[in-house]
């Protein structure tokens, strides 16, 4: 009786030990989910604002081309 239940605790702390393991995988897969998507938020921070300034610069560009063809008309007539 005594080696059914040595064999029976040992198991309890096999399956204890697996648990704790699971559960640090668990652990780093969570704060390397969180990290991730932290990550991924300052890139799309970072894409929003780079076509902000494209944006910008295609403005500028349209508004240099009117002026442009505007003085290309003018010196036409």
């Amino acid at each position: 009786m005594l080696k059914r239940k040595d064999m029976t605790q040992k198991k309890l702390h096999n399956v204890a030990d697996e648990y704790i393991d699971q559960m640090k995988v668990t652990t780093q897969i969570h704060r390397s989910v969180r990290n991730l998507e932290q990550h991924n938020r300052e890139l799309i921070a970072k894409l929003s604002k780079a076509y902000e300034e494209i944006e910008e610069w295609q403005n500028s560009y349209y508004e240099l081309l009117h002026e442009y063809e505007g003085h290309k008309d003018a010196n036409n007539e």
